[in-house]
């Protein structure tokens, strides 16, 4: 996608662009023992991970979104760690995502990962648990903080602090939800209790 354009009766036109850098090979676990690969493939060729991707959006007012994704295969492919919102040339809002590592994923209620596409050889992150586990968002001289303390089986979260600025013993407040679900209808999600 290289632009978007917006229009109908009696609206102007709105015209998003994007443009992308970062896009080349991610770090990719190889089975070096095949004859198409060759010993030592990962050593001379794959660059060490973390990599990234930028994805850069225009949006019709002249704000602009910088989104920074991982891009190693299973490991942090497709997510979202950094919003990066510019006005002016100047930025003013910085969104910084954390995930929950496969380490971390062990000590949970959930399974590290659900379903497989029936391809061996595919990324396995797709189908794998892991959730937002904080999200710090910097605005206007401020910090506000979320984190996500703990999940339920079907990876929810069930207890959440948020503060700004500061420490998280200053001005926090901490959220706790429990869900209804009804197996037999397949009625999963409600919510039967926030405090």
């Amino acid at each position: 996608l290289i632009e978007k354009h917006i229009s109908g009766p009696n609206v102007p036109e709105q015209v998003y662009t994007y443009s992308y850098d970062g896009l080349g090979e991610g770090y990719e676990a190889q089975d070096e023992s095949r004859w198409d690969i060759g010993p030592g493939w990962n050593a001379k060729y794959a660059p060490p991970a973390p990599n990234y991707k930028i994805v850069t959006v225009n949006e019709p007012g002249g704000t602009q979104n910088v989104h920074t994704f991982g891009r190693d295969r299973d490991i942090n492919e497709g997510q979202l760690f950094r919003v990066e919102t510019r006005r002016n040339g100047s930025v003013y809002k910085i969104v910084q995502n954390q995930y929950l590592s496969t380490a971390e994923v062990a000590n949970q209620p959930f399974p590290d990962w659900m379903g497989s596409s029936g391809d061996e050889f595919a990324d396995r992150l797709p189908n794998s648990n892991r959730p937002l586990k904080s999200v710090v968002t910097t605005q206007d001289n401020a910090t506000f903080n979320r984190s996500l303390n703990s999940f339920d089986a079907l990876v929810r979260p069930l207890n959440v602090s948020k503060w700004s600025s500061g420490t998280q013993s200053d001005r926090s407040r901490n959220d706790s939800s429990e869900y209804h679900d009804d197996l037999a209808l397949w009625v999963l999600g409600q919510t039967k209790k926030e405090i």
